[in-house]
């Protein structure tokens, strides 16, 4: 056991725990809980009781009181130090002789629990441990400071050197695991399963979620077995013990799996039918003894869930108080301005509630504690006064909303708001204009109180569904531009082609469509009960004309649209990309130009993208002149154009390259007494106004690319061109990393596409 300690401990950092020959175990259980893990392969079972109810908000540390099981056991935060070793803490992790406070006084490692089950076994005789941690832990979500708190119910699996890609059932109080083993990266074995499950970790401050965890009845000491459990504790952290409180009856840590998975191990089942071979032994280990931690709840806590007040002139004023607890505590109203300390009436159930007498304002808050508690908790809560909401209705035919809202406090008088709506007058608000709006509405108190109530609606007045809108297209057909007045929808065809009558841009809830030929040449309609039909046109010039149909079947509507269909021997489109552009320049905005083309319906535009070609984007690739921004690229760019009309379609293409700009008259020198460069020469491509503009950029080094030369962070400097062609780049005291020295070289680049590669001419 101890060399198995060991070798966690030096494997994680260890939290300030008290140490000793008898707490080796409680180490162990904590750091087994601050290891991350990740998940394999893992099958939970359904949870056993769950926890079944959480307490009161404790005042001192921000998180439950308690927490209770199906057995009606509440523990709290085992929060013991100092002498005391059954909660596990060091004298310096806090001082427990003191109250917890957050910040201030709480563990310094931020988790504390309240209950910390855990079992561990051998796998074999070479350290490999099988470890087992059953938790509900209280922690901070980031830090340890107030509003952070958060709990959650666990279940940790971790298993040393199993067979890989084997599958294993790990079986413990709260059901079972199924796995596949995995040895890892590293193929060591070492935690072959590495699983954790936390549930109930939801935003800070909600502690509800613990109670949809597994971690359920609480695991408590055997009573069966000696020594029984220190009184007020369910067990001794540092005591292996028999435990129960299984949903399951299985008040045990077992791992089966195939024969041959725990060779050495001290921790062998008895019974060979455990396991996946019915003979072997070496399949199953299973251990029944525990460390376990948990602290039963002296404490109930209190929730001072409502404190409200009414006054009038006749009858003074009065508190009507709420708060919940368990059963049976002494829960009060503690001493005020103008009212005693007053014990709440019980139902015996957990609910109190008392109604005093006070004199003059009403508080702005009181204290309410149980004084059952040692020490006693105390819960401050606001005192406002109780608005009543009797009625909100939405007249959906006029438009208005009618509010009526009293509050407690007839003597003040406070004014009630109904939000964005308005105030209320003598109790009502009536607000006209009004054709939408939410399905509450909440009215406030200027001293405090608010109320939410559902709006009932009135009104004989219905919205009506989306109209319906009858929608043709005929793909390939060439649309014909109606004639004012006449709008009939048009399109011009080829002979004897099948020809596609398209529905599907009607809109609406269509629950049924009709093509019905109501013109022309009688033809053989396909499809006339969907959405999309078809016929095949004439062989000669002709005109037919469809209607089409939609229909809703509830409630009933319907909408149709005719169409003409002209039947033409329609010559195909001649297709013109238009002229070579062989000298451009890069940067600049190329435009395409397919508006030679003859018979064309529609364009599109691509480019074809041989081996090494920058891909560019084309605005306007449909029209019948796109345009792109040539890039800097020595190459030829090669683009298609296609045109189509309902007689068919064409291509043709179009290449594209940048003109060559060229360097010359180079004179590369750098003079090291004065760390100065002078790089001058001329480029084909002129500056501003004679060309298009140009530019040229210098890095110490030698290149094939300027990315290359941009990311070894080389640049020397730049010049513009001018309208000669000339340009000259001078930097004088230039930092260290572009001095340059014997046998450097200089790349230059310009922006209309040049390159050269120059020895440097050191002086």
């Amino acid at each position: 056991m101890n060399t198995i300690i060991n070798q966690i401990l030096a494997s994680v950092s260890n939290r300030k725990l008290k140490v000793g020959l008898r707490s080796s175990t409680i180490m162990l259980v904590i750091l087994a809980l601050l290891v991350t893990t990740m998940s394999v392969f893992a099958t939970p079972t359904p949870g056993g009781s769950h926890p079944v109810a959480v307490g009161p908000v404790s005042s001192e540390h921000g998180f439950p009181v308690w927490y209770k099981d199906a057995n009606g056991t509440r523990l709290e935060l085992c929060l013991d130090g100092g002498l005391n070793p059954l909660c596990g803490y060091l004298p310096d992790s806090f001082d427990a002789t003191q109250p917890v406070t957050v910040p201030g006084n709480f563990p310094s490692d931020g988790e504390a629990f309240y209950m910390l089950g855990n079992a561990i076994m051998d796998t074999n005789s070479n350290g490999g441990t099988a470890i087992l941690v059953l938790a509900v832990e209280a922690a901070f979500s980031t830090s340890i400071v107030p509003g952070d708190q958060i709990t959650f119910g666990r279940v940790r699996i971790w298993i040393d050197d199993l067979i890989d890609g084997a599958n294993y059932k790990v079986t413990h109080p709260y059901g079972y695991d199924l796995f596949t083993a995995d040895t890892g990266p590293g193929g060591t074995g070492r935690r072959s399963i590495r699983w954790v499950e936390d549930i109930g970790i939801g935003s800070p401050g909600d502690f509800t979620g613990v109670l949809n965890s597994r971690i359920g009845p609480f695991l408590k000491w055997d009573p069966a077995v000696l020594p029984a459990a220190p009184a007020g504790y369910i067990g001794d952290v540092g005591i292996l013990h028999p435990v129960v409180g299984s949903p399951f009856n299985t008040n045990f840590f077992r791992v089966e799996g195939p024969a041959g998975s725990f060779t050495g191990s001290p921790s062998l089942c008895a019974d060979p039918a455990l396991g996946d071979d019915p003979v072997a032994t070496d399949d199953c280990i299973q251990i029944n003894d525990f460390s376990l931690m948990g602290k039963y709840a002296t404490n109930a806590g209190v929730n001072a869930t409502r404190a409200t007040y009414t006054q009038s002139a006749a009858d003074g004023g009065k508190l009507d108080v709420f708060a919940s607890s368990e059963g049976g505590q002494a829960i009060e109203i503690v001493k005020g301005t103008g009212y005693g300390t007053t014990l709440l009436n019980s139902d015996g159930l957990g609910n109190y509630f008392g109604r005093i007498d006070f004199v003059g304002a009403p508080p702005a808050q009181l204290q309410v504690s149980n004084a059952s508690d040692v020490p006693v908790e105390t819960k401050t809560i606001p005192v406002t006064d109780k608005v009543t909401i009797n009625q909100a209705i939405f007249d959906a035919e006029l438009g208005t909303l009618t509010i009526e809202a009293v509050s407690s406090d007839t003597f003040n008088d406070p004014i009630l708001t109904a939000g964005a709506y308005g105030d209320l007058a003598s109790g009502q608000l009536v607000v006209s204009n009004i054709f939408v709006m939410p399905d509450q509405i909440t009215v406030t108190s200027s001293k405090g109180g608010s109320d939410s109530a559902s709006v009932d609606v009135i009104g004989n007045v219905s919205l009506a569904p989306l109209p319906l809108s009858a929608g043709i297209t005929v793909p390939g057909g060439d649309v014909v531009p109606p004639t004012p007045p006449d709008t009939t929808l048009a399109f011009n065809v080829q002979q004897s082609h099948t020809i596609i009558l398209d529905g599907t841009s009607s809109t609406g809830d269509i629950d049924s469509y009709l093509w019905e030929q109501v013109a022309g040449t009688p033809v053989t309609l396909t499809g006339a009960n969907t959405a999309t039909a078809s016929f095949t046109s004439a062989s000669s010039i002709d005109s037919v004309e469809f209607k089409l149909t939609v229909t809703r079947n509830a409630p009933s509507a319907s909408d149709s649209k005719n169409v003409t269909i002209n039947t033409l021997d329609i010559q195909p489109p001649v297709a013109n990309a238009g002229a070579d552009q062989l000298s451009v320049y890069a940067g600049n905005t190329v435009t395409l130009d397919g508006s030679a083309s003859q018979l064309v319906s529609t364009y599109n535009w691509i480019q074809i993208v041989n081996v090494g070609d920058p891909i560019v984007t084309l605005a306007g690739a449909n029209s019948a002149r796109p345009t792109f921004t040539f890039p800097s690229y020595s190459g030829t760019l090669t683009f298609q154009l296609t045109v189509n009309n309902a007689g068919g379609s064409a291509t043709d293409t179009v290449q594209v390259r940048a003109a060559v700009d060229t360097f010359s008259g180079l004179r590369v020198e750098f003079t090291r007494s004065k760390n100065t460069w002078r790089i001058v020469g001329n480029t084909s491509i002129l500056g501003i106004p004679a060309g298009p503009g140009n530019e040229v950029r210098a890095y110490l080094g030698n290149y094939a690319t300027e990315a290359e030369a941009i990311a070894a962070n080389k640049f020397i400097g730049s010049s513009p061109v001018d309208a000669t062609g000339a340009w000259a780049i001078r930097p004088s005291n230039v930092p260290a990393n572009i001095r340059a020295v014997a046998g450097n070289r200089v790349t230059l680049f310009s922006l209309r596409g040049a390159y050269a590669n120059s020895a440097v001419t050191i002086k």
